[in-house]
């Protein structure tokens, strides 16, 4: 209901825009208002996540037997980083 109803006051209030500067100014505000709550509720949702990965950390570093192509596939992409990297000891000094 936080979330609805600014957001649907606000699209009341938008069609009245053109009427008297009253309505203009609602609009306006509870455009503001809107964007408010989206932006605490985006904060709560961000500290929710970053709450839950702090106390449940090791559960979601589980690595699954479902996911051994995946690792494979990450190991073999650092492996070909490690050994196809140039050195800058192995540059000629005249490039």
């Amino acid at each position: 209901i936080f979330f609805v109803a600014p957001c649907a006051m606000s699209g009341s209030l938008y069609l009245q825009v053109g009427r008297s500067e009253l309505w203009t100014r609602s609009a306006s505000l509870m455009i503001l208002c809107a964007l408010g709550v989206n932006f605490f509720l985006w904060a709560l949702a961000g500290w929710a996540i970053q709450n839950e990965l702090a106390q449940n950390l090791s559960k979601f570093e589980v690595q699954l037997i479902q996911n051994v192509d995946l690792e494979w596939l990450d190991h073999k992409e650092a492996e070909l980083k490690r050994h196809a990297a140039v050195k800058w000891e192995n540059v000629n000094a005249f490039v």
